[in-house]
């Protein structure tokens, strides 16, 4: 690799703290996820990096902006899953910190964990009797019906790193995504195999940096 790069994991939200399949479903930070997000940006200087990137996803796009100062959020009366509980106010002029590029990207969305999402994880092979026998969260290869496995979100992270490593060049590089490739980012990072990725949980708002120079990912 040619850049160094940070990744951080959303701030929480209500189907997190609920147990709830989230994949692809678009559902914004809890207010614990929103105060999750001003704690990060104390921890770092927004400065010292070159390029942002995002998952166009709101709770790991609206983590990015809080932390970074590009928005300011105000607390809602409201603090359930049917109702906003935050709203965003921006600046006059719409801009990252001192200019700098922030670049959403699909390739950084989580995993579709297909007709799973919206539901309880808690004995969802009783409910979904499809996945009598299976664990589709133990499994890196068994995908979700309509849904993506560990391999295909494999493929997007090759896709990602080389699509950047062919921009840019000894850039500090950081990335606001989500528990899955995040976790694919460690395994090629720091050598891990499929099993001990898969039991990999990374932490909410937390910065975890890379600074291995290995051969880029060839597709």
């Amino acid at each position: 690799m040619k850049n160094n790069y940070s990744f951080v994991k959303h701030g929480k939200t209500k189907f997190n703290e609920e147990g709830i399949f989230m994949g692809t479903l678009d559902i914004p930070l809890s207010q614990n996820g929103v105060q999750q997000a001003l704690a990060l940006g104390t921890t770092f200087d927004p400065h010292s990096f070159d390029v942002v990137y995002s998952s166009p996803l709101l709770r790991a796009y609206h983590t990015g902006i809080i932390s970074l100062g590009m928005a300011k959020p105000i607390l809602s009366e409201y603090e359930d899953s049917s109702k906003e509980s935050y709203v965003l106010i921006y600046p006059d002029r719409y801009v990252s910190p001192k200019g700098k590029l922030f670049i959403v990207d699909p390739m950084l969305a989580e995993r579709n964990f297909g007709n799973l999402q919206g539901h309880p994880r808690k004995d969802y092979t009783e409910k979904f009797l499809e996945y009598k026998g299976r664990d589709v969260l133990k499994s890196f290869n068994d995908r979700p019906t309509e849904g993506e496995n560990f391999a295909d979100l494999e493929l997007k992270l090759r896709h990602f790193f080389n699509e950047v490593e062919s921009q840019y060049e000894n850039k500090n590089i950081l990335v606001f995504s989500h528990n899955g490739p995040i976790r694919i980012a460690r395994k090629y990072f720091e050598g891990l195999s499929e099993e001990e990725t898969l039991k990999i949980s990374n932490p909410h708002c937390e910065l975890i940096q890379f600074e291995d120079r290995r051969k880029k990912w060839q597709i």
